[in-house]
């Protein structure tokens, strides 16, 4: 708690969209800044990365999004401020080649500046017409409630999308038939296993079936 002697404040916004509020008290002192979390700030990983505000540490806490790799090998995504470097992966085709979608869940979903919006869409029309767009990136609902209700569909970069623990909106990503395979793996490999997932509840064919059943609709929609 500070206590101005002249009761003089300065407001400062800067061109990344910082807001800090600083007192003068002899100095300027600063009582009041925003964002606070490491992942706040705009775009912070990069282009189609995801920011986890949990992660222990700036390198661990940007990962790239399904069906994108790290442009560079010998860099770490979260290396530097703002330097995440994700590219799709190469070689892969996501062009009416086999391609689908994996479900990220619980996210601040990406910049929307640019996105396209119907609200006369289910999410499962809203899937088909990503699907039959080859520059569509991913998709969501516009709403949720329902079972989902409207259709925001994203072409290009993925930029500014960060993980909640608890709230946040899922986030269908689009990859290519390779990563997708390799995720229809993976989740099966965790069940075989009974491995914990990460809140603890070990992953049975119940979870399973709820896994795979948004990425066997893809397949049978292609």
């Amino acid at each position: 708690m500070y206590v101005l002697s002249t009761g003089i404040i300065r407001v400062v916004i800067d061109e990344s969209g910082s807001f800090q509020v600083f007192g003068w008290n002899d100095q300027w002192v600063k009582f009041y800044s925003y964002p606070t979390g490491w992942c706040d700030p705009y775009g912070r990983c990069g282009p189609n990365t995801n920011c986890d505000p949990a992660a222990k540490d700036f390198k661990s806490a940007c990962t790239c999004l399904p069906g994108f790799e790290s442009k560079s090998p010998s860099l770490s995504v979260g290396e530097g401020e703002g330097e995440g470097r994700c590219i799709r992966k190469v070689g892969a085709s996501t062009c009416q080649n086999g391609e689908g979608f994996v479900k990220v869940a619980r996210v601040k979903l990406p910049d929307s500046s640019t996105a396209r919006v119907n609200l006369n869409m289910s999410l499962e029309e809203c899937k088909q017409k990503c699907l039959m767009a080859c520059s569509c990136t991913a998709y969501t609902s516009a709403d949720e409630r329902g079972g989902g209700i409207g259709c925001v569909t994203w072409h290009g970069d993925l930029m500014d999308t960060s993980t909640f623990s608890d709230v946040g909106q899922n986030l269908y990503v689009r990859v290519d038939a390779t990563s997708l395979g390799t995720f229809f793996m993976f989740i099966i490999a965790r069940a075989k296993c009974g491995r914990l997932n990460k809140y603890g509840k070990v992953v049975n064919s119940e979870y399973l079936t709820s896994r795979l059943a948004h990425i066997s609709v893809n397949f049978k929609g292609m």
